[in-house]
């Protein structure tokens, strides 16, 4: 399995000027959908496998098949060169001669074979991972001059992933997009023929592959002529597009409330009707107040009814967009200010008077910070004061060791809240055990402040001297003996 590589920067001003120079009723997201994007200094035709290996993304399509290798590319470029006229435009070439349908380049499928299920086949990874949505695909397609037959199967097929080798060749994919058989004959030579039809994606589809995804025994072929030999049947593909079906030319939108209300509603053209909650059936529509409006769309892929809100902007409250002044610990700096959540997405160009231009900055110290932005209908600026908090002082006094029996009294002092050790939440609790006890204190501010004291309760010390004794004056000099 050959990845096909990201698309590279070089070609990326080249998809948009191709897919802006023709008016699409939706976005597509097949890039270079006429095969016209190749390296600017470089003529690039010939076998796909081979382009893929000298210039690879050069096409950003691949022939997965690497073990068959039979899709080619043509280009006009390349009818000067050496060999080119294999790979010329329009020809005569490998599959006889064809203008393109647009532009300078089409590449060439081989979708049938009578000595065994022989398959060309080209790939590439769309602009977008597909929308739980439905798409409307079409490509075109026209007939090599040396085929003496002509082959109906043909479509697309939309995958998570690349197809591989033993996909292919084991006829595992299940296209999507299949050449209606009957009603769509595949057997014109000269002009392009429209192949067509919709899914609905499950929203997970990467890659389209286009080519015969049938064995010989389940492809619609008809002889052309009368022919005995070997039938080798292949088409020129040219512009392909996937189209998400909308019909929803704008998102929804907000008005600034001095602007005169008079807003252009614009659904995508490509449809053959329209009708629009206003009951307008043109494509573009005026409104002149706020609501929300739909637009109901038709044409060969399906019927659609997309909706828009158009609000008035509200700049009530935005000069708070960083809310109220605060009162923070020491350990909460820094601190990063920026909009709060429900601003978010309403602003734009800030400047913070710490010279920062992004969305936020962070701040190292108290004090009064700015900031300037930009919004729909002007700008606002807002200041915020940040103070710094006295810390809670708690003091459990020095490590203590106590005989057994007796108790001791920790007072973590006059606090806002307490949360000891042993899960009190007292100011002082009473200790009789060995152990490190600790307490966390927040005060008024939720500040908050710990600390901790170890308590060793011991047994009692033995008596050292023996009792009192009374003697005789006799008895002196008396010897004391130390009690065991």
């Amino acid at each position: 399995m050959i990845p096909l590589p990201k698309i590279a920067a070089t070609y990326v001003a080249a998809i948009f000027f191709l897919l802006s120079f023709k008016i699409l009723a939706q976005p597509n997201l097949v890039p270079n959908p006429s095969f016209e994007i190749r390296p600017p200094d470089t003529c690039t035709a010939g076998n796909l496998i081979g382009i893929q290996q000298l210039t690879p993304n050069a096409l950003l399509w691949i022939d997965p098949n690497t073990f068959n290798g039979s899709t080619d590319y043509y280009n006009s470029c390349a009818n000067n060169l050496p060999f080119g006229d294999t790979w010329s435009v329009p020809g005569p070439n490998k599959w006889g001669y064809q203008e393109p349908r647009t532009g300078n380049g089409y590449v060439s499928l081989q979708t049938y074979w009578s000595v065994q299920s022989a398959r060309g086949y080209c790939s590439t990874m769309l602009q977008s991972k597909l929308n739980q949505s439905k798409y409307c695909v079409r490509f075109y397609v026209s007939l090599g001059d040396t085929c003496p037959s002509y082959c109906n199967t043909i479509g697309a097929c939309f995958t998570d992933t690349i197809p591989t080798v033993n996909q292919m060749f084991n006829f595992q994919l299940n296209p999507q997009i299949e050449n209606d058989e009957i009603n769509n004959p595949l057997g014109d030579m000269l002009n392009w023929t429209e192949v067509r039809s919709s899914f609905v994606a499950n929203g997970t589809e990467k890659y389209i592959t286009l080519g015969n995804f049938k064995d010989n025994a389940s492809s619609d072929t008809v002889n052309i002529v009368p022919w005995g030999g070997t039938i080798n049947v292949g088409y020129y593909v040219d512009d392909v597009s996937v189209i998400e079906l909308k019909a929803l030319h704008s998102n929804d939108t907000l008005v600034c409330p001095q602007s005169n209300f008079n807003q252009t509603l614009k659904a995508y053209p490509g449809f053959d009707s329209y009708l629009w909650s206003t009951g307008d059936t043109t494509r573009i529509i005026n409104i002149t107040q706020a609501g929300t409006y739909w637009v109901t769309a038709s044409n060969w892929c399906g019927t659609v009814t997309d909706t828009i809100q158009v609000n008035v902007f509200n700049p009530f409250g935005l000069d708070q967009l960083l809310g109220a002044d605060k009162t923070l610990c020491d350990y909460q700096f820094p601190q990063r200010l920026r909009p709060l959540p429900q601003y978010e997405n309403t602003f734009s160009n800030y400047l913070w008077s710490t010279g920062s231009d992004t969305s936020f900055t962070d701040v190292l110290l108290p004090g009064i910070y700015y900031v300037t932005a930009e919004h729909l209908c002007g700008l606002v600026t807002d200041t915020i004061t940040l103070t710094l908090a006295p810390n809670p002082q708690v003091n459990l006094g020095n490590d203590t060791t106590l005989c057994i029996g007796q108790q001791m009294l920790l007072d973590a002092g006059t606090q806002a809240t307490y949360l000891w050790s042993n899960q009190s939440i007292s100011q002082n609790i009473t200790v009789n055990e060995t152990g490190n006890y600790s307490v966390t204190v927040t005060n008024n501010f939720n500040c908050i402040a710990n600390d901790h004291i170890q308590v060793n309760f011991v047994q009692e010390t033995a008596q050292l001297f023996p009792n009192d004794t009374a003697l005789y004056a006799s008895a002196f000099p008396y010897s004391i003996n130390l009690s065991n």
